[in-house]
């Protein structure tokens, strides 16, 4: 069955910054959210939607002034609603870690603070990672 030209956008590949950015900015905020405490799931999808509700509409903003700025001209609303749709994988990939966090939750794994999660070899100096 043929895909939408929306539901292509959302893809990694047709916008990989988007994607990245979008992993990234969810990644951050689950980071933060569990910096001293376990992660509440529910808190975390709501803290993702309204960063996400806030930093597409950015995202779009952005690159419509920096379009003018390389045209000196203002971007058409087909030009506008194309930004939209190429800017939602930014709304897909934020979407993936939350979610898991949510799955593991579910399933009963617990998610520990991030400041009691094992440290790495490199941040312990332990080329092993065994502690020794």
């Amino acid at each position: 069955m043929p895909r939408s030209r929306a539901d292509r956008a959302v893809e990694p590949a047709s916008n990989p910054a988007g994607a990245v950015q979008g992993t990234v900015l969810a990644g951050a905020l689950i980071a933060a959210q569990s910096a001293h405490e376990p992660v509440d799931a529910s808190r975390l999808v709501v803290l993702v939607l309204l960063t996400q509700l806030v930093h597409w509409p950015a995202r779009v903003y952005a690159e419509t002034a920096g379009h003018r700025v390389d045209t000196g001209r203002r971007p058409g609303w087909p030009e506008v609603q194309r930004l939209v749709t190429e800017e939602r994988s930014l709304v897909g990939a934020s979407s993936g870690p939350p979610a898991l966090v949510v799955l593991a939750g579910v399933a009963g794994a617990p998610v520990p603070p991030s400041g009691h999660l094992p440290r790495s070899a490199s941040s312990t100096g332990d080329p092993g990672g065994l502690g020794r």
